[in-house]
């Protein structure tokens, strides 16, 4: 299953997010702000300490899903024992709060304009303090401990087993789909940018898709991107990864492109990419070393996962 065609969802105004979060939590929200999202809508819900003084401090995140995924609750059931297993391994991430119901997640009819109305997984998170990796002065330490984290995770993962990520599951964002981009290219105006977005997916072809079946697989986040992990800074002044966010593109598939991915859109935080790169490869060597196979196909693997 692969959700490719996917119907974003209605971007609700504050006071009706603000409604729904009194209606299903019970929670009184003094605000929400829209957070980044892709299909999903996210909203970051502050509280008033005063009227709430039990609740989580920082506030939470309702998630209000797309109209085509809230058909696959299985999905987001495993998304949540995953968070629930990363929690238990002492690794911190959004972790699900139970509704008025007893319920993780309802599916509610919402509208946009009040007249067409569509249903939707809402769900809400506990939210995560601290600063996006995005908004960091990131030295080569950073870095480091970043590649680190990435493996560290994963070694994690190894401990999950969900049917949901035996089977044939896969996101849009897979990377071994990056042959279905070609379909895309006519899309792109600039020639050079078409030719060199070619050379990257028949790179990747010729040098990766042979050899997948060889490489270790297993759960991976498959997002690790400057967006979805929290920094926070010691004492000392030094900055160090918190928590991880956005669980929305797990999947089973090969750990090597996991590293790819974070390469692929952490080195753009840095004036010196390949240096960047380097100290984020020896980081996650640490806990993971990588075969011989899977560091001769790190850069075709990172080229196919850059952000374009």
């Amino acid at each position: 299953m692969e959700n490719s065609e996917l119907t974003p969802s209605p971007n609700i105004s504050k006071e009706a997010a603000c409604s729904l979060v009194d209606r299903l939590y019970g929670i009184e929200a003094v605000d929400v702000v829209l957070l980044n999202g892709f299909y999903d809508k996210n909203y970051h819900v502050k509280i008033n300490l005063n009227k709430n003084g039990r609740l989580w401090p920082h506030g939470y995140v309702m998630k209000i899903v797309n109209s085509t995924d809230s058909h696959n609750t299985t999905i987001l059931e495993a998304q949540f024992e995953v968070m629930f297993h990363l929690g238990k391994n002492g690794i911190k991430c959004s972790q699900p709060v139970k509704n008025l119901k007893g319920k993780y997640y309802s599916l509610e009819e919402l509208s946009e304009d009040g007249t067409t109305y569509s249903k939707h997984l809402v769900y809400l998170l506990i939210y995560q303090p601290g600063e996006l990796l995005k908004y960091v002065s990131c030295t080569n330490d950073v870095f480091w401990k970043i590649g680190k984290f990435v493996a560290e995770v994963d070694e994690i993962f190894k401990g999950i087993h969900h049917p949901a990520y035996e089977s044939s599951y896969r996101t849009l964002w897979s990377l071994i789909n990056i042959s279905q981009q070609k379909e895309c290219l006519s899309l792109i105006k600039d020639k050079v940018n078409r030719n060199l977005l070619s050379d990257v997916i028949n790179s990747f072809e010729m040098k990766v898709i042979p050899i997948i079946e060889s490489l270790e697989k297993g759960l991976i986040h498959n997002d690790f991107n400057e967006q979805n992990v929290i920094m926070s800074q010691t004492d000392d002044g030094s900055w160090a990864v918190s928590a991880l966010i956005d669980f929305g593109d797990l999947h089973r598939s090969c750990y090597v492109f996991e590293l790819a991915i974070n390469i692929a859109h952490v080195i753009l935080l840095s004036s010196d990419p390949i240096t960047a790169a380097g100290h984020i490869i020896g980081g996650y060597s640490r806990v993971r070393p990588l075969q011989e196979v899977e560091f001769n196909i790190l850069k075709s693997s990172a080229s196919g996962s850059f952000p374009i």
